[in-house]
């Protein structure tokens, strides 16, 4: 069997080929490209640059002790006795 290459209609192409609008960041309201999008960020490249570079920290219940706030994940992982490299 053979397949030919069959020439679409004009109207086809048109249906087929879809302009998709930019989405606007959530921070400063700019355009970004649409690929970012279906990444899953909300941002821009400036404005995820800027989130990213903030400091992040959690707080750490410690047993018989007090709450901790930590910024660094190695010392996080050095609070518990159980992972400590100590």
């Amino acid at each position: 069997m053979v397949i030919r290459n069959k020439q679409f209609p004009h109207d086809l192409k048109r249906v087929l080929v879809r302009e998709i609008p930019n989405p606007e960041c959530d921070k400063c309201g700019e355009p970004y490209r649409f690929e970012r999008k279906e990444l899953g960020y909300n941002t821009c490249l400036a404005c995820g640059e800027l989130l990213a570079q903030e400091v992040k920290f959690c707080i750490a219940p410690v047993h018989k002790s007090n709450y901790i706030v930590v910024s660094r994940k190695r010392d996080l992982i050095g609070i518990n006795n159980k992972t400590s490299n100590h």
